[in-house]
């Protein structure tokens, strides 16, 4: 019986053998999670994981290497992250994430007792949660649900080695092997412990759930400063862009903006998620000049952003929401006109409200998400009054446009005379000098022109000629990107007399089919025109490049939408739901379900009170008439359930152990079993602390106790007459 015993228990050699494989597999999770930090190191986590992987599979190599190596090491890691901090003040997050992956190594590779590896648990939940906070990652959901069980596995073990006394051998690792231990761990498993530990885990799950829905929203990087870590935007989508920045950008496939839509019937036309428009140009660069940046106005802890629109009409208040991936821009994608922005917590935005731009402080490097409320699909935007002055006073002008000033930006041309004389030369074979040509005219027939000579190519030509690139594009090449049809015709229109600025974001998307959204890739990247129309005082939208649908930039056409459907938009509508529950979890979210959860409530309580109210008059129906078929009926029924409940709990004993199997075939342990389990800890206890003359009473029920826990099934009068005597020594009855 002894050896049966002993084997259904894993030794203390075997627990530290397994609290260290724990260990290794929690370093190994939070490694996986720093992976999604841009200012972690690729080589450092390549390194570092190779190093948790080697004292996982060779952990007698470990346990070999000179206990010198760890008296020195907390030194010079303390010594290295104290250079590193200095070095990169204030941005010491990063350092931070550095000093933790250093400590993680340490204490996974070196020898540990109970208050190392929890050290380690610690240190493994903080790169979590950091790297959640950071990205605000679908997998941050998977890593801490793998986090949570290993977690509870590992104080479980620590748990038992502590009560049953650590024991540190250094001998820990002689002859051992992992395929002879983990049948070993297999062979002890106990189910009922791992269903209480389900169970355990659901009841944490809930718990968290109930207290995420509960909890007030806040936002984490105003909370924790140090935490709010400026991205860095995409090349094409900031201040200032140079030709093939935006082409760039199109040869990633990933994921750049999610869209909640109404329905796909709201998206009209072919959508143009407008970000940031470009006024000044000099040797193949778009810039937004300095005095038009002068125009920004910065609000700080704002909730919502009220658009700057003359012309805009209220619709109706359908809100549109967008989830802007991390390090593409600071400014946020707006297809058109718009009642108002809104931003699920207070954020510090920069706007040009004139220029119909809309943009946050800084670079998110996590997901941001927004509303837009009553959005209008336009391919006009409203001038600003210096705008319009600009156009009317053209003709009178004597000077050339300053070039450094907003808005005689958007008619400077900075070429030479030669070239300006070709750009002269291309415009006089679109109109007559005495023709009064209008914007959307003009529009039309450079559109034409530009597609019909050069064709669309991520490889442009004749770029690379001395001068202007543009022009000499224009000149010479056959083949260009957006970026030079975008730039050729705001060379032509300016050098004709319209003002043009270029304007970039993303152009089209496509219709995932399994959570109804729209999705926007980075290659889908764009660059295209506006011209301001002196008719509608408003700036024309227009797409020189091939493909961009018709010519005349009055017609707003749909365009055909891709429809993803399979396994890869399953798993990025596994995303979107995250974006939806978790990340725009806001406080009308909470007033939703607290709505429903009240609804459910009062729903279930007429439910019970019809159902007390049933009962009431059936009881009544059988003390009026005790007699009639119905109510003998009732009571011979009630009757037999009461003596069934009596006749259970009479013959429990015999009963419960014959219906409930284990799950390795043996019985479970019995009513009989479990109550002398616990009498025989508490009659253990009493014998260590009391008399001579009662140790031996007390050794006698021990022995009986211990028959009636280990020994064969006894009978069940017997057993209890040997519990009351037991209860009675004690002096407690329960």
């Amino acid at each position: 019986m002894s050896m049966v015993k002993q084997s259904s228990h894993l030794s203390l050699i075997e627990l530290e053998q397994l609290k260290w494989l724990l260990g290794g597999v929690l370093a190994l999770l939070s490694l996986w999670s720093l992976a999604g930090l841009e200012f972690t190191g690729k080589a450092s986590l390549v390194w570092a994981t190779g190093l948790v992987v080697w004292s996982i599979l060779f952990p007698r190599a470990c346990a070999r290497l000179p206990r010198r190596i760890w008296t020195y090491a907390g030194p010079i890691i303390l010594l290295a992250a104290g250079t590193d901090f200095v070095l990169n003040f204030p941005n010491f997050l990063p350092s931070l994430v550095r000093l933790v992956l250093w400590l993680l190594l340490y204490r996974c590779m070196a020898q540990r007792r109970i208050r190392e590896d929890m050290q380690l648990v610690l240190l493994c939940l903080f790169c979590l949660v950091i790297s959640g906070a950071l990205t605000v990652s679908l997998l941050f959901a998977l890593q801490i649900l793998i986090f949570t069980p290993l977690a509870m596995t590992v104080m479980f073990v620590l748990s038992l080695l502590d009560h049953n006394g650590e024991q540190y051998d250094e001998d820990l690792w002689q002859g051992f092997r992992w395929k002879t231990l983990m049948p070993r761990i297999w062979q002890v498993m106990d189910f009922r412990v791992w269903g209480a530990a389900a169970l355990m885990f659901i009841f944490m799950v809930t718990v968290s759930s109930i207290l995420f829905m509960l909890m007030p929203r806040f936002n984490l990087d105003q909370a924790i400063p140090f935490l709010d870590i400026q991205g860095q935007a995409r090349s094409g989508f900031s201040n200032d862009v140079s030709l093939r920045d935006v082409s760039e950008i199109r040869e990633d496939n990933s994921v750049a903006l999610r869209v909640d839509v109404p329905s796909l019937e709201a998206v009209s036309t072919t959508p143009y998620w407008r970000m940031l428009v470009l006024d000044q140009y000099e040797s193949g660069r778009f810039r937004l000049s300095p005095s038009a940046e002068r125009l920004l106005s910065k609000e700080v802890a704002v909730s919502d952003i009220r658009p700057f629109d003359r012309g805009y009409t209220s619709r109706e208040p359908e809100s549109w929401t967008f989830y802007l991936e991390g390090g593409i821009s600071q400014y946020l994608p707006v297809p058109g006109a718009f009642g108002k922005i809104r931003f699920q917590l207070q954020q510090d935005v920069e706007m040009l409200p004139a220029l119909g731009v809309y943009g946050l402080d800084k670079v998110k490097q996590s997901v941001f998400a927004y509303r837009i409320d009553g959005l209008e699909w336009r391919n006009r935007i409203p001038g600003a009054e210096y705008e319009t002055s600009l156009w009317e006073s053209r003709d009178e002008r004597e000077t050339e446009p300053d070039a450094e000033t907003y808005p005689e930006t958007l008619l400077s041309l900075e070429v030479d005379s030669t070239e300006r004389d070709y750009l002269r030369q291309v415009n006089a074979g679109l109109y007559t000098v005495d023709e009064l040509i209008e914007a959307v005219d003009y529009s039309e027939r450079l559109t034409t022109y530009l597609r019909a000579r050069y064709q669309y190519s991520l490889s442009p030509t004749a770029t690379d000629s001395e001068g202007d690139p543009v022009v000499a594009w224009l000149r010479d090449g056959s083949r260009g990107h957006c970026e030079l049809f975008a730039a050729g015709f705001v060379l032509l229109a300016r050098e004709a007399g319209f003002p043009a600025r270029m304007a970039i974001g993303f152009s089209g998307g496509s219709w995932n089919a399994v959570e109804e959204y729209f999705v926007v890739r980075n290659r889908q990247a764009h660059a295209w025109v506006e011209i301001f129309d002196a008719d509608s005082q408003a700036w024309l939208r227009v797409d020189p490049t091939p493909g961009a649908g018709s010519s005349n930039p009055e017609m707003m056409q749909r365009g055909e939408v891709y429809v993803e459907s399979g396994w890869s938009a399953w798993m990025d509508s596994l995303r979107i739901q995250w974006y939806r529950r978790v990340v725009n979890f806001d406080q009308q979210d909470q007033l939703t379900i607290a709505l429903a959860i009240k609804a459910v409530w009062q729903d279930m309580k007429q439910v019970v009170a019809q159902r007390l109210l049933s009962l009431k008059e059936a009881l009544h129906g059988v003390l009026v008439r005790p007699f009639s078929s119905d109510s003998m009926l009732s009571l011979l029924l009630a009757t037999l359930l009461g003596l069934l409940g009596w006749c259970c709990w009479r013959y429990r004993d015999r009963l419960w152990p014959k219906l409930i199997l284990s799950s390795r075939g043996r019985l479970r342990m019995t009513p009989i079993r479990r109550d002398a389990q616990r009498l025989l800890i508490r009659v253990r206890s009493r014998r260590k602390r009391s008399s001579p003359a009662d140790a031996v009473d007390l050794s006698q029920l021990q022995a009986e106790l211990e028959g009636l826990r280990f020994g064969p099934d006894p009978d069940p009068g017997e057993a209890r007459a040997i519990l009351k005597r037991v209860r009675r020594k004690l002096g407690f009855w329960f």
